[in-house]
């Protein structure tokens, strides 16, 4: 790297620092207020459900507490009596023998209220009211009104059968009092009058929130904890082998010298981290070896370059992008183009003239996308040729082909492939089909139809395949398409996809267009269908239009 290259590399990560040190720190700061948010909402959570639970335990107590005095004096009180009281308004000692004991179990329960009322339909009338040194007692026969929600409370308690009475505790949260009611039924069974007991509930609030704020502390000082431990254990487990990964493929992008020191991972984990970082060391092995080798069989052509960077620049250095590719040809006019997904994508297409009088064509599509693919594609594109190139049918260099993959491939990628050979003088082309799109052919009377290929499987997965040879015959004017998934794949905002129907119309709507032209078009008609939406796949094409010998569909 020129000392130019590198300043430009300090200026466009803020003038200081090495870019792969400060994506590795945003990583760790990211983690970290990942298990923060984490945490706040888990915290949240649990301090809701058991201060809920708390507070619901808390207030069936105050009810089975309450409730129980008030059956007390339900079973002590006549309520023949009560009527006689109401109707009378005079006194006897039973009422006082009542009275006194409702006023001993006030003072000595801590309840804050305890009487015995007749409700009617707009008021309640006081029978008995406890007396304790803090309350003044409602007299005999004193009309109250209800208060909000009381009345509701009341009226559910007296449509309720003694059969099948519940009891209920009424949380009254405008005065902060918890109120227990039971009936006091007559001779007939019916109920005549209510004994309710008043607690207050203030305390209950209190204890719920010195509750949720302890258990608040405790859970913030062991999610502490906690993101501190998980924070080192992540540095040390994740982040740190990914700085490792990261600096290797720095060294990638740097130079890739097969004399040179090979690549140690030296990434001791024990998950998925510590095979990346196999796969990565292995990937450096094999690349080695396919690099030593391919210098051994074609020492008379172009050395294969031994800076294979993880970067954009590999792939677009690969493709060919010489068009009008071979001007001295008047037989046929070729234009490709492919459009990838990420910065670096796994598709590629190829041309190139085996002698005078056969020209090679091959259009193909890897697995994955993004770095790997890349440099798989790169490898698979300079075997495809080199077998062409050394005298095989496309069946037969797709075989080699597939066995070298298969020997030397990593991360258990493939790739599909289209390889062809036209003969120009007489416009055969023969071709076989690895796994690949069907071809489309467009006769100049007919318009563009998809031509039925026989599919072998893809490429690097099963050893020792064999494929089968097609052939063709281009008249001139004919044009041949290829293309790969991502344009019949490729999809709106509506999970649409563009379809073989669509693309064949687009093709035939365009019949007559050069292949640059016809591939222009096609790419316009596939970005207006997706309406701005990022592609998820590479998206390559390959257009060739047959003139003849000599060009005769020129004359």
């Amino acid at each position: 790297m020129t000392e130019e290259n590198k300043t430009k590399n300090m200026r466009s990560n803020g003038g200081t620092g090495d870019p792969i040190t400060r994506r590795y720190g945003k990583l760790g700061r990211k983690i970290v207020l990942g298990l923060a948010v984490l945490a706040i909402v888990l915290m949240a959570s649990v301090s809701l459900s058991m201060g809920n639970m708390m507070k619901k335990e808390l207030l069936e107590n105050y009810s089975v507490f309450t409730h129980s005095y008030c059956w007390v004096i339900s079973d002590l009180v006549s309520g023949e009596r009560v009527m006689d009281y109401l109707e009378s308004g005079e006194t006897d000692v039973y009422y006082e023998n009542v009275q006194t004991y409702m006023d001993t179990v006030l003072r000595e329960s801590g309840m804050t209220y305890f009487y015995v009322i007749v409700p009617y339909d707009d008021y309640y009338v006081y029978i008995w009211d406890a007396e304790s040194g803090d309350n003044q007692p409602s007299r005999l026969g004193q009309k109250e009104a209800y208060t909000e929600g009381f009345k509701e409370y009341i009226d559910g308690l007296r449509s309720r059968s003694p059969e099948n009475y519940q009891e209920e505790f009424f949380d009254d949260p405008t005065d902060g009092l918890g109120t227990a009611m039971v009936p006091v039924y007559d001779s007939n069974g019916t109920p005549v009058a209510y004994v309710g007991a008043d607690i207050f509930m203030e305390g209950t609030r209190y204890v719920f929130i010195y509750y949720m704020g302890t258990i608040l502390m405790n859970i913030v000082l062991i999610f502490a904890l906690f993101i501190v431990i998980y924070y080192f254990i992540i540095q040390k487990q994740l982040i740190a082998p990914i700085h490792k990964l990261s600096e290797a493929t720095a060294r990638f992008k740097e130079s890739l010298d097969v004399e040179g020191e090979p690549f140690h991972a030296d990434i001791h984990t024990g998950d998925e981290i510590e095979e990346l970082g196999d796969s990565f060391e292995k990937m450096d092995r094999d690349l080695r070896e396919y690099i030593t080798k391919v210098k051994s069989i074609t020492a008379d052509r172009e050395r294969i370059s031994a800076e294979l960077g993880v970067s954009e620049t590999i792939q677009s250095n690969m493709l060919p992008q010489d068009f009008p590719a071979f001007p001295e040809k008047r037989e046929f006019d070729l234009y490709a183009s492919m459009t990838p997904a990420k910065e670096v994508g796994g598709d590629f297409y190829d041309y190139f003239l085996i002698d005078d009088d056969h020209l090679g064509l091959v259009i193909a599509d890897v697995s994955d996308k993004g770095v790997p693919a890349a440099l798989f594609m790169a490898v698979s594109k300079t075997l495809i040729k080199n077998q062409l190139m050394m005298g095989d049918r496309p069946d037969e260099a797709l075989g080699h082909v597939n066995d070298e993959l298969c020997q030397s491939k990593n991360n258990e990628m493939f790739v599909t492939v289209w390889a062809g050979i036209l003969t120009l003088s007489t416009g055969e082309i023969v071709y076989a089909n690895a796994g690949h799109e069907n071809p489309v052919i467009g006769r100049r009377e007919q318009g563009f139809a998809m031509v039925e290929s026989k599919h072998g499987p893809p490429l690097g997965i099963f050893e020792d395949l064999t494929f089968e040879t097609e052939r063709r015959q281009l008249s001139p004017g004919d044009m041949l398409f290829l293309y790969t998934d991502g344009l019949p794949e490729a999809t709106n905002i509506y999970q649409e996809m563009l379809g073989l129907d669509r693309m064949l119309n687009t093709l035939n709507a365009h019949q007559g267009a050069t292949p640059e032209e016809l591939l222009k078009k096609v790419k316009l008609a596939a970005d207006h269908f997706a309406e701005g939406r990022e592609p998820f796949d590479d998206l390559t094409m390959l257009a060739l239009s047959y003139a003849g010998p000599a060009g005769q569909a020129q004359n």
